[in-house]
Order: C-alpha cells, then structure tokens, then sequence
C-alpha cells in the first residue's frame, strides 16, 4: 500500500486576506469570526488584512 500527499508549503506566502464577511454569516464580523480568524493567523506568523485594508500592488 502506498500513499501520496502533495501540499503547498505555507511559508511562501506573506499575506492572507480575511474577508470582511463570511459568505454563511448575515452581518460583517458577525460572532467575531472575521476578527477571531485574523488574529490567529496573526499568531502564527502571517500579516492578515481585509480586503478593504490591501495595500496597493497586492491583488486580492
């Protein structure tokens, strides 16, 4: 038996784009989901930003 795995290596990667608000929610950062998901990709060493916040030359 064998078995494969491909995956991407996150450690490329700067930026992750938080959407300002989840398709499944009915108001922006409802639950403070939105703001829960940016600081724990903050926590773990990615720079997140809403897409209202995205610096020029970074496209989303």
């Amino acid at each position: 038996m064998s078995a494969s795995v491909a995956a991407q290596d996150l450690n490329n990667y700067q930026y992750v784009q938080v959407p300002d608000k989840f398709e499944f929610l009915k108001e922006e950062n409802q639950y403070q989901l939105n703001a829960l998901t940016a600081f724990l990709l903050e926590k773990y060493g990615f720079k997140p930003l809403y897409k209202k916040e995205l610096p020029p030359g970074i496209q989303p």
